[in-house]
């Protein structure tokens, strides 16, 4: 089971809404929201950061930890998300998958440095109805240092290796070549 990304405008146990996200990576045009963005509270009577996230997720986009659905803020408030389109689960296996919509799921796949230091992965794409591989479905995946490398899966639903000094994060296109689908940050 993934969490739910919390993103500009969702709320908290305390009524507060989250405000400030770097619009940089969206999910359905709304920002996501990261470790240390700030949140509103009328309960406390202030504005709080975003200080208690699931760093087994290890998902991060700048170096910041991406916030999920039951994180924290410094007041004490619990995020609460409000989108189910967005998830992410923690990747020390690939039991389960990450819903990108349209009804597929995405897996990573051994992400890990190999001997030259480098970190190394790839994901596979599922149908989330029948469990199998989605050949050919359009991915883009965005490198830390900006570079932008565009792919379609294997025959087996698999994205290609990538090498980098740094995690990168990996995003899916809205088209699929399976049918009309939704696109998501992952």
């Amino acid at each position: 089971m993934g969490f739910a990304f919390i993103c500009e405008g969702d709320t908290t146990t305390h009524g507060g809404r989250v405000v400030g996200c770097n619009v940089a990576n969206t999910v359905h045009g709304r920002a996501i929201a990261l470790l240390g963005d700030m949140v509103t509270c009328p309960r406390c009577g202030g504005i709080y950061p975003i200080v208690s996230v699931k760093r087994e997720l290890n998902m991060t986009f700048g170096d910041r930890p991406i916030a999920t659905d039951g994180d924290k803020t410094a007041c004490g408030a619990t995020l609460i998300a409000s989108q189910g389109f967005a998830t992410v689960a923690p990747t020390s296996g690939a039991a389960g998958g990450n819903s990108i919509g349209g009804g597929k799921s995405v897996v990573p796949q051994s992400m890990s440095r190999g001997p030259d230091n480098l970190y190394r992965g790839r994901f596979q794409v599922f149908d989330e109805t029948t469990g199998k591989p989605i050949a050919n479905h359009p991915y883009v995946l965005q490198t830390a240092d900006g570079r932008t490398i565009s792919g379609q899966t294997d025959a087996d639903g698999y994205t290609q290796w990538h090498e980098a000094n740094t995690a990168g994060s990996l995003q899916f296109s809205a088209e699929s070549t399976q049918g009309p689908g939704e696109g998501g940050v992952l």
